[in-house]
């Protein structure tokens, strides 16, 4: 598991106790048919498990699965460990200023729901 898109699933789910597919499309602003081929892959690679809500079996939630958690875990401390690079590099003020931009410029290349 490659795609952008799917790191940016795993990090939606970490924290959470369950994540209806819609409330995951519209934090993330996919398109809910390209949300389910990513969730798809994630289900494959053994990323994420779909469940039945027991509060209201019509609903199905998305979990991180162990070897989830594993992922973002590790990619949580790689992102650490790129943001303290940036600041020995660049200096604080300089690499906040970078990381802000560069999430500006992946916000606009993200689709938006006008």
């Amino acid at each position: 598991m490659t795609s952008i898109d799917g790191w940016r699933v795993l990090g939606s789910l970490r924290g959470g106790d369950g994540f209806t597919m819609s409330d995951i499309a519209l934090a993330l602003t996919i398109p809910p048919p390209s949300l389910t081929r990513i969730v798809d892959k994630l289900v494959d690679g053994g990323f994420v498990v779909r469940r039945v809500d027991a509060m209201d079996r019509r609903r199905v939630l998305i979990y991180l699965s162990a070897r989830g958690k594993t992922k973002v875990r590790r990619l949580v401390r790689q992102e650490g460990l790129v943001k303290s690079a940036l600041i020995d590099e660049f200096g604080e003020d300089t690499a906040v200023h970078l990381i802000r931009t560069l999430a500006r410029v992946s916000d606009l290349s993200m689709p938006t729901s006008r």
